[in-house]
């Protein structure tokens, strides 16, 4: 039902994923199924991270970009032509983001 689930993140006491094989945020359960899910542009989602507005951003490889939306959605384009963007990070204290490039081999730290 999760469809290769490949990041994870808490919001309001909530679990929320996406998948590297479809192209939505959903929320988890307590009992492990998918209880809500969002339209995300893109597939092959890898990363989610909550940032200091609240909103998702989330990095899809399909469309080497990392998205930004709220749990109800629309999600936009946050940064565009991102090289196969990984499993994103946020650096609250500093409100950056760390952005793993898989097939480069290499991370980058980027301002919000």
């Amino acid at each position: 039902e999760l469809q290769q689930p490949s990041g994870i993140a808490f919001k309001d006491g909530r679990l929320w994923g996406v998948a590297m094989a479809s192209a939505v945020l959903y929320s988890i359960g307590k009992d492990g199924k998918m209880t809500e899910s969002i339209r995300v542009p893109g597939t092959s989602l890898d990363g989610i991270v909550v940032d200091t507005d609240g909103d998702f951003l989330i990095s899809s490889r399909e469309t080497n970009a990392i998205l930004k939306g709220g749990e109800k959605g629309p999600f936009s384009v946050l940064m565009k032509e991102v090289p196969t963007p990984g499993n994103i990070g946020l650096d609250r204290k500093r409100n950056r983001l760390l952005l793993p490039h898989v097939e480069e081999g290499r991370i980058q730290i980027l301002p919000l």
